[in-house]
C-alpha cells in the first residue's frame, strides 16, 4: 500500500484500531472492495474524503458514479493534484 506521507500512514493506522480492523493483506490482495459498506462507514468522514472516496470508487468499479464538479468542489490544492494523478494512473 502507497502512502502520500507519514502522517497518512499513521492516520490510516488510527482509524484501522478505531474501527477495530487488523490489517490484513487480504484486504487489499482480493482486489475487491466492499464499495457500499465503505460508503457507510465513511458518514463522519470529511467533505474531501468523502469527495476522493467517491472517486474512487468510480475510478475502480464503472457501476459506481463520481460527478466532477462535485468530487473538484471541495478539495483544496494537495487533494485537487491527488485526485489528478489518480484520473491519470487510471486513464493514462
Amino acid at each position: 500500500m502507497e502512502f502520500t506521507d507519514i502522517d497518512h500512514q499513521e492516520r490510516y493506522r488510527e482509524l484501522l484500531k478505531k474501527a477495530q480492523v487488523k490489517e490484513s493483506e487480504a484486504d487489499w490482495r482480493a482486489r475487491k472492495i466492499e464499495l457500499s459498506d465503505l460508503m457507510k462507514a465513511a458518514g463522519p468522514w470529511s467533505s474531501s474524503e468523502k469527495a476522493l472516496l467517491r472517486l474512487a470508487a468510480a475510478l475502480f468499479n464503472s457501476s459506481w458514479k463520481a460527478d466532477i464538479n462535485d468530487v473538484f468542489w471541495s478539495l483544496d490544492h494537495d487533494n485537487v493534484n491527488l485526485a489528478l494523478e489518480a484520473l491519470k494512473i487510471r486513464f493514462a
